[in-house]
């Protein structure tokens, strides 16, 4: 499991939304509640899925970037442990 002192932002929000445990396909997702906010007011969903740039647990980090207000916002990030190329 990820430590509570890793799971909270400099404000004490959340930013560890969810966590399925440690377990051959693991998923972690990140995500501060201002992000969410955003998300949910977003124009437009993008999706990136990038490998090798993960800690070695993981083999893939996903992300979900919005247009919000003609801008780019970064707003959700996920690590999987078993995702294929």
């Amino acid at each position: 499991m990820v430590p509570t002192s890793l799971t909270m932002k400099i404000r004490n929000d959340t930013f560890l939304q969810f966590d399925s445990g440690p377990r051959d396909h693991r998923l972690i997702i990140f995500s501060s509640p201002e992000q969410l906010k955003i998300l949910k007011e977003t124009e437009e969903i993008l999706i990136d899925g990038t490998f090798k740039v993960t800690p070695v647990i993981f083999t893939q980090l996903y992300t979900i970037p919005g247009v919000y207000q003609n801008c780019v916002f970064p707003l959700v990030f996920a690590l999987l442990s078993d995702k294929q190329q």
